[in-house]
């Protein structure tokens, strides 16, 4: 949501990462639950979605499960399950939602 919203940290990140080819994921559950309340056009998402180093997860029903078992809802479960997977790190604004063993960057 953020990234929509012009968050400067979080849109230098974004820059960054796509400058320096470093891949950005981006877990299906997460990007519903922000677009609930963005509303954005599947045009706006797919400018994003279409960035070479952005990479979007899809939502299993393994991967459901597990991130169940994970967090708090949805979107944080499967957030935490793929960054647990990779060893990538969460990019929020809302980082208490997470747990500790993860790698957290709060904005």
């Amino acid at each position: 949501m953020a990234l929509f919203h012009g968050q400067p940290r979080v849109s230098r990140l974004f820059f960054w990462a796509e400058h320096e080819a470093v891949t950005v994921l981006l877990p299906a559950a997460a990007m519903g639950a922000a677009n609930s309340w963005l509303k954005a056009t599947d045009d706006a998402w797919m400018a994003l979605l279409l960035t070479p180093n952005v990479e979007p997860l899809d939502l299993s029903p393994s991967g459901a499960l597990a991130a169940a078992r994970r967090g708090s809802d949805l979107a944080v479960g499967h957030t935490s399950v793929e960054a647990a997977a990779t060893g990538g790190t969460i990019v929020t604004s809302i980082p208490e939602v997470y747990d500790r063993d993860l790698r957290i960057a709060a904005f």
